[in-house]
């Protein structure tokens, strides 16, 4: 699923987000295009690095237990291309390990952890702390 909802140039405001359930993508699609994001969507991190091989997003999104190319990993090939893009990792964990696994993305690169699910209001806030305000 390699989903690009934009033109061949990258606005300035754009998210990358990588998971590989297709329900939770749709759901932050959405909340990002009604904050006036363009939104690129990856399955896993290999499609994710895919897409970075051509644009670069203001700001990824991506989820640490993923078939192909787990977050943990992602994160660390994107560490290496680039130090100064904003990552947040995100995870439900399974049956409750998703501190281990937010912890291994803070020690792989990430510049901040969400638990899912998480409200709005606490997107809302993550992306004040990474981003200029506007659309």
């Amino acid at each position: 699923m390699l989903n690009l909802a934009m033109s061949d140039a990258v606005p300035e405001r754009t998210v990358l987000v990588v998971d590989d359930n297709v329900q939770w993508g749709e759901c932050l699609r959405e909340y990002f295009e009604m904050e006036g994001f363009e939104v690129l969507l990856a399955e896993n991190g290999k499609v994710a690095l895919e897409i970075l091989g051509n644009h670069r997003p203001s700001i990824i999104f991506t989820d640490m237990i993923m078939p192909e190319t787990e977050g943990f990993e992602f994160i660390i090939a994107v560490r290496r291309m680039d130090k100064d893009i904003p990552i947040i990792a995100m995870s439900g964990g399974l049956i409750g390990r998703a501190e281990y696994y937010l912890d291994v993305a803070k020690k792989a690169g990430a510049n901040f952890c969400l638990d899912k699910p998480f409200s709005w209001a606490t997107l809302e806030e993550v992306l004040g702390k990474f981003l200029p305000a506007g659309k």
